[in-house]
């Protein structure tokens, strides 16, 4: 949520503001250094040493708990071994069974994600009336989820996100941001999973932490990911927001569909191709957009727990009212770290 621009809002702003811009980047990089450095750091090597401990247990000796191991040395068992004949491959403790722990689900979630990008029109303004600004943005999400199995096959996670936006030039209209909810999913067979998702969420200014946009949240969706043979897949699907808002007049509902495709380049790497088309009717002031989205990602997956991407977008949004037509492209990358426990 750009808080220049809410629902298309934009704020009357001719003219950049005055602060240095040496000052502006030495503030927004001694906070990065200082407040997320340490934690991304943390979470990073717990997330790596959690694979490596993951790829050591699994690479203990077969029979390594029995003291007549090392005598025996048995080969590695097939799938399906064959029955052998009368006392034969059988020691005097008999036939020898590895035992796996069953794996425990992973209840718990902690994540942040990590970008940094160049946007082309800041303030989503046509230029007619508002100056087009762009800048450069530094965005941090993070957040805890817990996933508790309820009915089967209903999946179920209660999260919390905390956000942040901070301008290189712009620096006025730093804000954050703290989304939490709710979030469903059920399988149709093997069709397509339903979504529904309940949300809140508040944003407000870093400096006086006026609170200036606040919305609660209900989502309902379906989608579905069609193998496209070894190493690519389509994906598609619709999704329905309502969302009641303060200001009142920023009461939208939303219909959205999309369209996207991952390819596997090479091992670890994914490209993803996707497009999003969504009718906005906002009905407290009469006014539809519909806005168009176009996305292209280069995904670099180092484990489970830690990936790297770079991004380049395209949007544009026509609207009822013309004041609230505009043009915008992001290009930047970002770090994702997830550890599940």
């Amino acid at each position: 949520m750009n808080p220049m621009n809410i629902g298309g809002k934009a704020v009357n702003t001719l003219s950049r503001p005055g602060t240095p811009l040496r000052a502006n980047r030495n503030r927004w990089k001694t906070w990065v250094l200082h407040h997320l450095l340490g934690w991304n750091c943390a979470l990073a090597a717990l997330c790596l040493a959690r694979e490596v401990a993951a790829q050591d247990s699994t690479n203990l000796p077969a029979a390594a708990a029995s003291p007549t191991s090392a005598q025996t040395q048995p080969a590695q068992p097939e799938a399906h071994p064959p029955e052998p004949a009368f006392g034969a491959g059988i020691s005097e403790l008999g036939r020898q069974t590895i035992l796996e722990p069953r794996r425990r689900p992973r209840l718990f979630r902690v994540y942040s994600d990590t970008q940094y990008l160049y946007d082309s029109n800041v303030l989503l303004a046509d230029g007619d009336f508002i100056q087009v600004g762009d800048d450069s943005v530094f965005v941090e999400d993070a957040g805890v989820s817990i996933s508790a199995p309820l009915v089967q096959p209903l999946s179920s996670s209660v999260y919390y996100h905390h956000n942040l936006a901070r301008y290189d030039e712009f620096s006025q209209f730093d804000f954050d941001a703290d989304p939490g909810g709710l979030h469903l999913a059920y399988p149709i067979q093997d069709l397509f999973p339903l979504s529904a998702d309940f949300s809140a969420s508040r944003n407000y200014f870093r400096q006086g932490g006026h609170e200036f946009y606040k919305f609660y949240n209900t989502e309902l969706g379906a989608g579905r990911e069609q193998r496209l043979g070894r190493r690519a897949s389509l994906v598609f699907g619709y999704q329905l927001d309502w969302r009641p808002s303060t200001p009142s007049d920023l009461t939208r509902v939303d219909n959205a569909g999309y369209l996207g495709v991952n390819v596997a380049l090479i091992d670890k790497l994914t490209a993803q191709f996707f497009y999003r088309i969504r009718a906005r009717t906002y009905y407290e002031t009469g006014r539809n957009d519909l806005d168009h989205l176009l996305n292209f990602t280069l995904v670099y997956s180092f484990c489970d727990c830690v990936s790297a991407r770079v991004a380049a977008s395209y949007g544009l949004n026509d609207s009822s009212q013309q004041a609230n037509n505009y043009r915008v492209a992001n290009v930047g990358g970002g770090l994702t770290l997830s550890l599940k426990f």
